[in-house]
């Protein structure tokens, strides 16, 4: 009866560790992949950030230029300078 207990707990014992090998790779697999789905989120949240970045950097450009366009031109000819300035007031 001895040796068969003896068998058993050697069964045991070997496959133990096993056990606790196979539940902590289980574990660290599922925290690294919740790492990965944050630092994808993260990425998407900067990639989104970065578009409104250039977004907003083309209505300035946009407006500026808008701006300068709009600039009373001045010529040296004092009816010209009446004309352009009665037409951009209209």
């Amino acid at each position: 009866m001895l040796p068969l207990i003896g068998a058993i707990v050697g069964l045991f014992s070997g496959a133990l560790p096993e056990a606790m090998k196979y539940f902590k790779q289980k574990q660290d697999n599922a925290h690294e992949l919740k790492v990965m789905e944050l630092q994808i989120q993260a990425q998407a949240q900067a990639h989104t950030e970065r578009l409104e970045e250039i977004n907003t950097q083309a209505d300035i450009a946009d407006s500026q230029a808008l701006y300068k366009a709009a600039e009373q031109k001045i010529t040296g000819v004092r009816w010209a300078d009446a004309a352009i300035t009665l037409l951009t007031k209209l």
